[in-house]
């Protein structure tokens, strides 16, 4: 299980493959949630992101990318 770090102004949980980060304003609240990994899970894959509104709907998504390794699915 990951735990969560804190830089600065900004917040981000990873584990494994994928981190959740969580979106600031400049008064310091949360705006979002951001989930990023690399594309098929390498180092060497493209940057994907997706945004939700909400930290349990960020946490699944970023669940079922870290146990397919990828997303969308193909």
């Amino acid at each position: 299980m990951g735990e969560w770090e804190h830089r600065g102004n900004t917040c981000r949980y990873s584990a494994l493959m994928a981190s959740l980060t969580l979106r600031k304003n400049k008064a310091g609240h949360v705006t979002s949630y951001q989930v990023k990994w690399r594309d098929g899970g390498s180092a060497s894959g493209d940057w994907q992101t997706e945004r939700f509104d909400d930290e349990p709907s960020a946490k699944v998504f970023k669940e079922a990318v870290e146990e397919v390794r990828l997303w969308p699915l193909t």
